[in-house]
């Protein structure tokens, strides 16, 4: 019987696993003697494998049903081969504590590394340099106790035999070193094993009409030499693949490469993903439909620092379609993509981090595509425990929530649950929670838009039975420009709102309807609301004009802060400098108040323990 085991360390503080595989014999049932199994061949990501023996385990006729064999592996470092990626998560929290107010701090302790230190519920790191690390996580609790977990792993040096890959090269060398390369790919398939790595030559096109395939243990594809990174130009059928990874890839990385196709309008994928421990990290992806694929559901996908830099004809579909589980997407840059969302989570995605990117969903109609819309650039469907933090998004929002309207009545049973959305730059698209959205956090963002509202939330849908619920909204800045927008509308009713310690700058918005206020909410009273408090609503109105529109009356703020659910909201028009920081002294600096899980600004900086909060995303030193 084979059992999928996480390697669990230090009395299962959390889990750091690279996919380990116990292959057990599977025990005759209703035997008249014991049977005992003698060893248990474990098979590691980097390729090695190693024969333990097993602990003692017996199966009688008193136990007919199941294997109560049970092995034990005895605890050790985990050892891995460099570059080598760790996908870590965090173990569940003690009951009745949230997740969305509890902050997850994750240190790799990797100096020479990029992004050593991580937030959010999941996290990935690849170590290029040998040598032991101990990972750590911090919790910090919403009572602002704290509490530190530890692991250690060994990275060794890379022993990889190597391929090189070069135009100029011949298929009857065994490309063994980098002045007798092999020519073609189609020779380089037939040398790949387990254990080793293919290098194609910086600097040169290689032509592919046939999918390459990446079904191994341990194997690196990348590139040597000097120059820009290798091209892989897509030659083949339309609906092709150029790399592809199945069930069994594992410790793949797949690095400095560059896919391309032969012309405009392609729509074949780059990438391909399954698999555990999956690393793409530094690649361009130019003319293509989905640069990466991830319907196979991989269990650890990092993907890192790579580009998508064509505005016209690049990506035509995804930049990354995600499915499976535990995965890391940082600091990718996106010009746009021509007719999907840059990322979308759909079908059952588990435990996600999208940090530190810089993506963009242009709309290009007025430029002759009349399909090129601005869709999303961040879609969380159908998931849980995703974390979207430090990002930049132009043009296309960002979004949680089950796939609804016409299109989803398919999936009528999913959910989007445990999502924090903090530290963003949203540029001139809204945040959007869509019905089935449960458990939100929505935390100093800053939202800049040009007219029309910074939030959006869809409200129950009775033709799916589901609605919002569990939604905090606490020191986001908005910034609208010109005479039309609002900071949020709230679409039909929902479900324990929190709503704290925001700050709306619209000097040119003269409250009139539900599209031009401050706040609106289509429900006539705000049943739906845990908390309303300590915002500050900056519009172009004088005191008893009206500022909030409540179902379909416009509310002056005596009138709003009369309300039972409403605790203390200002208005006041404030200047603020490009970035929405008001300045020392205003209202808005010392307006807030405390609220869980929000223990530092959109910039790292803390938020004080007694003190006066500020609204808004910027904590203001007084």
């Amino acid at each position: 019987m084979a059992h999928n085991r996480f390697f669990t360390i230090h009395r299962r503080l959390f889990l750091v696993w690279i996919g380990i595989l116990a292959l057990i014999p599977s025990l005759s049932r209703g035997a008249d003697l014991p049977r005992q199994v003698q060893s248990v061949q474990i098979h590691f990501d980097d390729g090695t494998e190693q024969t333990l023996p097993a602990q003692l385990a017996v199966a009688t006729t008193t136990a007919p049903t199941g294997d109560h064999s049970e092995v034990k592996v005895p605890q050790a470092v985990t050892t891995l081969m460099a570059p080598a990626a760790i996908h870590v998560r965090a173990p569940d929290l003690p009951e009745g504590i949230s997740p969305l107010l509890t902050r997850y701090q994750w240190d790799f302790a990797d100096q020479a590394g990029r992004f050593s230190n991580l937030e959010g519920f999941n996290a990935a790191h690849i170590y290029d340099t040998p040598g032991d690390y101990v990972i750590r996580l911090r919790f910090t609790y919403p009572d602002r106790s704290t509490r530190t977990l530890s692991t250690s792993i060994r990275i060794v040096p890379d022993t990889r035999p190597a391929i090189y890959l070069a135009t100029d090269g011949n298929d009857e060398n065994l490309g063994n070193d980098p002045d007798h390369p092999i020519r073609s790919l189609v020779r380089a398939q037939m040398l790949l094993r387990n254990n080793t790595k293919l290098l194609l030559r910086k600097g040169d096109r290689f032509e592919q009409n046939r999918t390459f395939r990446l079904n191994y243990a341990n194997v690196m594809l990348g590139a040597y030499g000097q120059g820009d990174n290798p091209q892989l130009v897509w030659t083949g059928r339309e609906d092709g693949a150029m790399v592809h990874l199945d069930k069994s890839s594992r410790q793949i990385v797949i690095q400095d490469l560059t896919f391309d196709a032969d012309k405009d309008g392609a729509t074949q994928y780059a990438i391909e993903a399954a698999g555990q421990a999956i690393t793409i990290r530094r690649c361009e992806f130019r003319r293509v439909g989905n640069a990466i694929n991830a319907n196979g559901r991989p269990r650890g996908l990092l993907v890192q620092d790579n580009s998508a830099p064509l505005v016209a004809f690049g990506i035509k579909g995804y930049f990354l379609w995600m499915e499976g589980s535990d995965l890391t997407i940082l600091s990718n840059t996106v010009a746009n993509v021509w007719r999907e969302h840059v990322l979308r989570g759909g079908f059952g995605v588990d435990h996600v981090l999208i940090a530190h990117n810089d993506f963009a969903n242009l709309d290009r109609k007025a430029q002759g595509d009349k399909l090129d819309w601005a869709k999303g650039c961040i879609v969380a469907q159908d998931g849980s425990y995703v974390y979207i933090a430090n990002n930049i998004t132009r043009e296309g929002g960002i979004g949680a929530g089950p796939l609804g309207g016409d299109d989803g009545f398919s999936h009528r049973s999913a959910r989007t649950r445990y999502v924090v959305i903090e530290n963003n730059q949203c540029i001139n698209k809204e945040i959007t929670i869509s019905h089935g959205a449960e458990h939100v956090m929505i935390r100093n963002n800053l939202l800049q838009r040009r007219g029309w509202r910074c939030i959006e939330i869809q409200g129950f849908d009775a033709r799916y039975d589901r609605g919002v619920s569990d939604l905090w909204i606490v020191n986001n800045t908005a910034m609208v420009s010109g005479a039309n927008g609002s900071f949020m509308r709230l679409l039909g009713p929902a479900q324990s709102i929190t709503l704290a310690n925001n700050l709306l700058i619209a000097p040119d918005v003269r409250p009139s309807d539900a599209n031009n206020c401050a706040l609106s909410i289509d429900d006539d009273s705000l049943a739906g609301f845990a908390s309303i408090s300590h915002n500050v609503w900056g519009t172009k109105a004088s005191a008893d004009d009206g500022i909030v529109q409540l179902g379909k009356n416009l509310l002056s703020l005596r009138q709003w802060n009369a309300l039972p659910q409403v605790k203390e909201d200002l208005h006041d028009l404030i200047e603020t400098d490009p970035q929405g920081v008001p300045p020392a002294g205003s209202s808005a600096a010392s307006h807030g108040r405390s609220v869980p899980g929000v223990w530092t600004d959109r910039l790292g900086n803390p938020r004080p323990e007694s003190a006066p909060w500020s609204a808004g995303a910027i904590q203001v030193t007084q």
